[in-house]
C-alpha cells in the first residue's frame, strides 16, 4: 500500500517527496542497523523510493550506499525519533535534477536533505 503511494502520479513533486521520507524515516527507526526487512526497506527506499529492488546486487549497493550516507552525519544508529517537516525549497542539480529539500529531525538534530524527483538515492545538503 505504501509502495502504491509512492508511484501513483497524482500529487506535487513536492507532496512526493514528504511521503517517501515518511516511509523511509518509519522503515529506518524500525530497522536501525540491522539486517531485517525493515533496515533492507529503509536501505531501497533511500536509494530509489521503492520498498523492493528487484536485483541483489541493486540491494547491496543500496544497503552500502544507506550506511556511507548515515555515517557522513554520524547517524549510523538507532533512531529513537523523528520528525518529518515540510518543504523548505526546490532545487536542481546537475547529477541529481529536480529535488526537493525537506528538513528532518532525527534523534532531537535537524538536518536537511535533498529528495530528487527521480529514482535516484536522497542525499544530504549542507
Amino acid at each position: 500500500m505504501v509502495t502504491s503511494m509512492l508511484h501513483r502520479d497524482s500529487g506535487t513533486p513536492e507532496a512526493k517527496a514528504k511521503k517517501r521520507v515518511e516511509a523511509f524515516m518509519a522503515a529506518w527507526k524500525l530497522g536501525g542497523t540491522s539486517e531485517n526487512d525493515a533496515a533492507q526497506a529503509a536501505a531501497c527506499l533511500w536509494s530509489r523510493g521503492r520498498r523492493f529492488l528487484p536485483e541483489q546486487g541493486e540491494i547491496q549497493d543500496a544497503a552500502m550506499g544507506f550506511d556511507k550516507w548515515r555515517q557522513a552525519k554520524s547517524l549510523y544508529t538507532d533512531v529513537l525519533s523523528y520528525t518529518v517537516g515540510e518543504v523548505v525549497s526546490r532545487g536542481n542539480h546537475p547529477g541529481r535534477g529536480d529535488y526537493s529539500v525537506i528538513e528532518v529531525m532525527i534523534n532531537g538534530d535537524v538536518y536537511r536533505i535533498g529528495v530528487p524527483d527521480r529514482s535516484n538515492p536522497i542525499f544530504w545538503i549542507q
